[in-house]
């Protein structure tokens, strides 16, 4: 048994209060819906799917979308531009 901490099979409202206070690198998924309701900055990546029908709209959400709906197109460069954007004081 895994007795590590973390944030891993947590209940969805501890997780939420995790999230709460995160940035959240994800994807097109539940968690990434929830990570932004709950508040996190999130930095959410897009392939197959449409981020106009399936993206949170929360002001907290940043959208990074592969071209030709690859992910693996996606540039690494491009999350962590991302990511320090996110992380860069106002």
């Amino acid at each position: 048994m895994d007795n590590s901490p973390g944030s891993k099979n947590l209940p969805l409202p501890h997780l939420a209060a995790v999230l709460e206070r995160s940035i959240f690198i994800g994807h097109d998924s539940g968690i990434s819906h929830l990570a932004a309701a709950a508040g996190a900055n999130c930095i959410l990546l897009f392939g197959p799917t449409d981020p106009n029908v399936w993206a949170p709209q929360n002001s907290n959400v940043r959208i990074l979308t592969a071209p030709n709906g690859r992910l693996a197109n996606l540039k690494i460069e491009a999350v962590d531009a991302a990511l320090a954007a996110t992380l860069r004081p106002c």
